[in-house]
């Protein structure tokens, strides 16, 4: 043939080309000559060729770099309990598991989840559903193509610290170190952890100060006594508080001498 379009093409996969005569694997995007059978009757110096390119659509959904994860009890705030890093841009949605309502979920960004405790946990107290110190939340990843993870179920377990006890503080209110003789005062003890605080006057437990619940959180709870002096001069007031936790051992407060002066007003 002379100057004629040739009319045979190839597939780079190897298909063969509508011409029959045509080489396989080749596509024929040159002039002059078309396939490269002689008897290629369709064969041209114009011959040029189809080059098809096949885009695959995304189907992948994404992964997660971690599902389970360890932390220490007594977290402080905001009680982070794990840093998630999704593989590729996505929307968290149909959060759910058997302790879902134990945690907030926060999007820093499109592929980081950071799951964060509502309130510090506690070994010793353990709040996830089965009382086992493991914790369950799930939820779905979707990408912006439309893929979705199944419910990615994350665990978190919570582990022991050794808890010492021992006191923040012991004070009278408004920080004084003067008390008035008959006039009621409240004394405030702050200790490390959930315990029951006995109250003392010179080596004495005073009236309705005995094992008296401390309430708060973290490493402060606090138990108060209302005391009405009734001797005047240097009283030494002390605190011990008995931890509600088993295997922690008793704390006592240093002492906090007080001077309790003539009452100020009338009987």
């Amino acid at each position: 043939g002379g100057g004629g379009k040739g009319s045979s093409y190839g597939y780079t996969s190897g298909t063969r080309g509508a011409n029959a005569n045509a080489t396989p694997g080749t596509a024929n995007t040159g002039g002059g000559g078309g396939g490269t059978d002689p008897e290629d009757s369709g064969a041209g110096a114009g011959g040029s060729g189809i080059v098809i390119i096949r885009y695959l659509a995304d189907v992948t959904p994404p992964t997660l770099s971690a599902t389970s994860f360890n932390v220490n009890e007594n977290l402080t705030t905001p009680f982070t309990a794990a840093t998630i890093t999704i593989s590729e841009s996505s929307t968290v949605s149909s959060v759910a598991g058997a302790d879902n309502l134990q945690f907030n979920l926060l999007l820093p960004d499109s592929i980081t989840v950071v799951v964060n405790f509502k309130t510090s946990p506690d070994f010793e107290i353990p709040t996830d559903s089965d009382g086992g110190n493991t914790y369950e939340i799930s939820f779905i990843a979707t990408d912006i193509a439309g893929n979705a993870t199944d419910a990615q179920l994350i665990t978190v377990t919570v582990l022991n610290v050794l808890d010492t006890s021992a006191f923040n503080s012991l004070e009278l209110a408004g920080a004084v170190s003067i008390a008035s003789y008959r006039t009621t005062i409240v004394i405030t003890a702050s200790v490390s952890v959930a315990a029951k605080v006995t109250f003392t006057l010179n080596g004495k437990v005073l009236p309705r100060c005995k094992r008296r619940l401390a309430s708060g959180s973290g490493s402060t709870y606090i138990s108060t006594c209302a005391w009405r002096p009734s001797i005047r001069g240097i009283a030494t007031l002390r605190a011990t508080a008995n931890p509600i936790a088993n295997g922690i051992p008793n704390a006592t407060a240093s002492p906090l001498n007080v001077f309790v002066d003539r009452r100020t007003g009338r009987r």
